[in-house]
């Protein structure tokens, strides 16, 4: 479910955006209901992911956290492999 576009100024760090993240959350009261999360294949994902659930640990009772799974985006994984094979046979969309 896609809660909110957030405007981003400054750096894409992984602690800014794991603090957007978590207080969109927050604001939506579902900060101890995430499970998985969707990314494209961008490197600082990751990084997110890694902060955000050090992040989330401090909020919620130690005895129910568990780690939030990172899952790519099935539909950009194909866009780039379709890509590859149209650059292989040198096709030009």
């Amino acid at each position: 479910m896609l809660l909110r576009f957030e405007f981003i100024n400054k750096k894409h760090s992984d602690r800014a955006l794991s603090y957007i993240l978590i207080n969109i959350l927050k604001s939506f009261k579902v900060r101890d209901r995430i499970f998985t999360i969707i990314t494209d294949n961008i490197s600082n994902n990751l990084t997110l992911l890694k902060s955000l659930n050090k992040s989330l640990g401090k909020f919620i009772n130690n005895i129910f956290v568990k780690n939030i799974i990172r899952l790519t985006c099935f539909t950009h994984v194909i866009q780039l492999s379709v890509k590859v094979l149209l650059e292989t046979i040198n096709a030009n969309p």
